[in-house]
């Protein structure tokens, strides 16, 4: 039985789109139904989709299953596989070959043959042909959902309309919190600052913390003392006022929380207290007075003259600040109840003027220890004195050194005095 030459082909698609040439394997002088069947049923798992298979598929079951007369080899036209034609991206048509003289028309045959595949493997619409490549546009066909695993349930399906409930959203800050994040966020800064040896604003940073303690209790260290860490880095008089800071800070909050300022005075005047044992910054003020009455409350000498020739009775008063205090002490003469003790003395000494060397009177110093129930937020001193009466006439200059015996500061203050002759302006109960 006459066949097709062994090099007879059918037509597949590259990857590009453009067709290539392959060699039959089907297409042999044993050809029979059963190959055809296998043809038809490869076929049916292959989704036609080109008119060019189409023929083509056709055609090749149609020689294997019917006897043609012999024909002439169809020659292929060349494929144009240039960049050019691949990037067209326009599939090349194939001609059909035009039928041998006088034989029957294979394409009539191939077409009745597919047609009958078709028939049996029709695609409904909606329906995607196993293999193909799912269409770029949405499908109107409803798309089943995976089946969950064991032990894992399906999750009902929202109701048309419906959404997802959204997440309740977190409640706003109160300003209270942001101070307290702030707060917390500026100790932690402050207290690295302030513990770092390498730092010269080391006690500045400490005296800030100190005084953050108004909104974060416990920011310069718990109860009583320092944090350790500030204590490495700060000399001794340092640590002093940073711990008074600290405590100013507690306690002026603390009254205003009960409601109350009264106590702020009180909370300043402990502060400063506090300080005065190690600030060594006794300071004081002296003047000749005709009468004293009580702190700030005297009279002066007018001009500070006396006159010459006669008893010199001068009270020397004397203010002091910054001065310390101390526990009573046995010896102390205190009365019951007393608590602390301001310990000072003083010493006078008169120099004309201008000379400070040619001394015209001294007093020895003399101790004065001063008893209270509480600190006391002033002091001062009434030191009544004679001075010679055979003093020339001339200008003098009194020296009044006070020294602090708690805390041993040293503090000098001069007043300015005249010795006139005759009746003109002295000071009262000059005799």
């Amino acid at each position: 039985m006459p066949h097709h030459p062994s090099h007879a082909g059918s037509l597949v698609l590259n990857p590009s789109g453009s067709p290539r040439q392959v060699t039959s394997k089907f297409a042999s002088d044993k050809a029979g139904p059963s190959q055809a069947a296998l043809a038809r049923d490869a076929l049916r798992r292959v989704p036609v989709r080109l008119p060019v298979l189409a023929g083509v598929a056709g055609a090749l079951l149609s020689c294997a299953s019917t006897p043609h007369p012999p024909r002439r080899a169809v020659e292929l036209p060349p494929v144009d596989s240039s960049l050019s034609a691949m990037s067209s991206n326009k599939p090349e048509v194939l001609a059909s070959p035009a039928p041998a003289p006088g034989a029957d028309n294979p394409w009539s045959q191939a077409a009745l043959d597919l047609q009958s595949v078709l028939d049996g493997t029709a695609i409904q619409p909606g329906e995607r042909p196993e293999g193909s490549m799912p269409s770029a546009q949405r499908s109107e066909s409803p798309v089943s959902e995976a089946t969950p695993p064991p032990g894992v349930e399906r999750a009902a399906p929202e109701a048309p309309g419906e959404s997802a409930a959204p997440a309740p959203a977190d409640p706003p800050r109160t300003p209270a919190q942001e101070i307290d994040d702030l707060a917390r966020s500026l100790a932690s800064a402050l207290r690295v600052q302030a513990s770092s040896s390498d730092n010269p604003l080391a006690p500045v940073d400490a005296l800030r913390l100190a005084m953050l303690e108004s909104i974060l209790p416990g920011a310069a260290g718990e109860g009583t003392d320092l944090d350790p860490a500030l204590l490495g880095t700060l000399a001794p008089v340092e640590a002093r006022h940073v711990r008074a800071a600290r405590d100013l800070a507690r306690a002026w909050i603390a009254s205003a929380k009960e409601g109350t300022l009264d106590e702020a005075p009180g909370a300043l005047a402990a502060a400063a207290q506090e300080l005065r044992p190690e600030s060594g910054s006794l300071r004081t003020f002296s003047a000749l007075c005709q009468r004293v009455s009580g702190y700030g409350a005297y009279v002066e000498i007018e001009g500070g003259e006396l006159i010459a020739g006669r008893s010199l009775d001068v009270i020397i008063y004397t203010e002091l600040d910054g001065f310390a205090d101390r526990s009573v002490a046995p010896g102390d003469d205190a009365l019951p109840g007393d608590l602390w003790a301001v310990d000072v003395s003083q010493e006078l000494t008169l120099f004309h003027d201008p000379s400070e060397d040619l001394q015209a009177w001294h007093q020895p110093r003399s101790r004065i220890v001063s008893t209270s129930r509480r600190h006391r937020q002033e002091f001062y001193l009434v030191n009544q004195v004679r001075l010679p009466a055979n003093l020339t006439v001339g200008r003098y200059r009194l020296k009044v050194t006070t020294r602090d015996e708690t805390s041993g500061s040293v503090s000098e203050s001069w007043a300015s005095l005249s010795v006139v002759a005759g009746t003109g302006t002295a000071a009262a109960g000059n005799p």
